[in-house]
């Protein structure tokens, strides 16, 4: 930032907030309307940023996302990071054009404050799952789909904050189950279909966004400036015709779904094949595990053609799978089915994988895995990610 620049910012916040918002990581998960807009406040005030979502710019999306005409095509993660330069070119910003659940389980682990801006109650429940896992404040902003009228809100879920609620207490076991299908297409998909979510545009105006973006900007502050404990577990409600503001307090549900379990102690990566984590494993328990657990992934052992019979001896994470791996050679079916799906790995299936590098294997960087032994249990960091990684990028003119 330009000389002189955090002048007036000086006399706002002062020097010790500014400077741990400068030293503080933010991850803004859906960069449309408002998680955009949230990502520029944060580039004025040099946060580092990890900005995540898998979209494209739309021309729909030019008339309330505050896009260029030329974007049209672009994945939007990359240029609203070339927006966020254009404002403070010191500030660190880090494009991944990705999924949410397609990122390794501890990519963002690294967060002090994660925000959630997503169309999807599903991706929602995703952000809330690495929020209770690694004790990260969960910063949840939306506005109303159409119809509903001019509608914000800003709700901050902290799992540190003892008794405080998360995002999933407010459902009850009927909405979770069909947030968990949202965007899922009827009948039977797939083994390894991974369907984007697929809700309904918000059709919110900029102004609209603005509010909203500009409220849960001032609650980000707070929370990465240490003073979040008021905040915690507070819903924001923003009505723009009539106008009108309201809060609600928000409790933790003796019913909730979701664990609200201790933070995962992540250990630092235990080599680079799984006989370097099993070798690992069996120093810190003090003994062979009994399972090694993978977090939101499924391997497929093995393929075999329905049609003629034909197999393949490919070990891959199902997400991973290409057409061609899994297009049966001797007959051209198009998709080969798995002999087994595992999601937990007994020593007797992991022995014959120890040679696997993860990259083999189809996990993403930063991904975790978990070794059980009785009531013990420890959680590793595979695939970590190179100072040089690219995980979610390619070439782009932004």
């Amino acid at each position: 930032m330009r000389e002189g620049a955090e002048t007036r910012l000086l006399a706002q916040f002062g020097a010790a907030d500014l400077r741990r918002l400068a030293e503080a990581t933010l991850a803004i998960v859906g960069l449309g309307t408002v998680g955009g807009g949230l990502s520029l406040h944060a580039a004025l005030l040099g946060v580092r940023q990890l900005l995540v979502d898998c979209g494209l710019i739309d021309v729909e999306n030019l008339g309330s996302q505050s896009f260029p005409d030329i974007s049209v095509g672009d994945p939007k993660v990359f240029v609203r990071a070339w927006q966020a330069r254009l404002l403070n070119g010191d500030c660190p910003v880090e494009p991944i054009h990705a999924r949410v659940e397609d990122l390794g389980f501890a990519r963002l682990a690294d967060a002090d404050l994660l925000v959630s801006s997503l169309d999807s109650r599903r991706s929602r429940l995703a952000v809330n799952e690495l929020s209770l896992s690694w004790k990260i404040p969960m910063l949840d902003l939306a506005v109303a789909e159409a119809g509903q009228g001019l509608l914000g809100s800003v709700a901050l879920y902290h799992p540190g904050v003892e008794g405080s609620a998360c995002y999933a207490c407010r459902m009850e076991m009927q909405a979770f189950a069909a947030a968990s299908r949202e965007g899922r297409p009827a009948g039977c998909p797939s083994w390894r279909a991974r369907s984007a979510p697929v809700t309904a545009p918000t059709l919110a105006s900029s102004a609209l966004a603005a509010i909203t973006s500009g409220f849960g900007m001032l609650w980000a502050i707070e929370t990465l400036a240490g003073r979040s404990e008021a905040l915690a577990g507070r819903l924001l409600l923003l009505q723009g015709l009539p106008v009108r503001v309201s809060e609600v307090r928000l409790t933790r549900s003796p019913r909730c779904v979701a664990e609200h379990h201790s933070s995962l102690p992540l250990r630092e990566p235990a080599g680079d094949t799984v006989g370097d984590l099993f070798e690992t494993a069996c120093r810190d328990l003090a003994g062979e595990p009994e399972v090694l657990v993978l977090h939101g992934r499924v391997l497929a052992f093995g393929l075999v053609c329905e049609r003629c019979g034909d197999r393949s001896g490919l070990v891959r994470a199902t997400q991973a799978l290409t057409d061609d791996e899994v297009r049966c050679d001797r007959c051209g079916a198009e998709e080969m089915v798995p002999l087994a799906l595992r999601d937990r790995l007994l020593p007797s299936e992991a022995k014959p994988l120890f040679d696997l590098h993860w990259p083999e294997l189809g996990l993403p960087e930063d991904d975790v895995a978990s070794a059980v032994l009785g009531d013990r249990i420890t959680h590793y960091r595979v695939h970590p990610r190179s100072e040089r990684g690219t995980h979610g990028r390619k070439e782009s003119s932004w």
